[in-house]
């Protein structure tokens, strides 16, 4: 994470070697969004990269750049892509369970 003040000078930073330095991220590969406040998404080559503007009185004082790693994401994306088809497998029986026991319910809720 780095935070930067308005000239692009990094004031803080999760990396204490950034600060005092200029910094922009290097290696974009594409911008994923921007909005007309400056917020924007990039991802980088090992990186998704967010930028925030810092607002004071409608005034931008800074930015936030939030680094996510990738690496991570795309472990938890190719263990969702596994464990997928044995969800699905699972997964229908327990509506029809759902349905058949709400209906004995109403059925048996006029017995005495």
């Amino acid at each position: 994470m780095i935070v930067a003040d308005h000239d692009g000078i990094v004031r803080s930073a999760s990396d204490d070697s950034l600060i005092g330095s200029p910094w922009e991220p290097d290696g974009v590969q594409r911008d994923l969004f921007s909005h007309s406040d400056g917020s924007r998404a990039q991802e980088l080559a090992q990186v998704f990269n967010f930028r925030l503007p810092v607002l004071f009185n409608q005034t931008v004082v800074g930015r936030l750049d939030l680094g996510v790693d990738r690496a991570p994401l795309g472990a938890a994306l190719d263990a969702t892509t596994r464990h997928l088809p044995r969800i699905r497998r699972a997964t229908p029986p327990a509506p029809a369970t759902g349905v058949l026991d709400a209906a004995q319910t109403v059925t048996n809720s006029g017995r005495p």
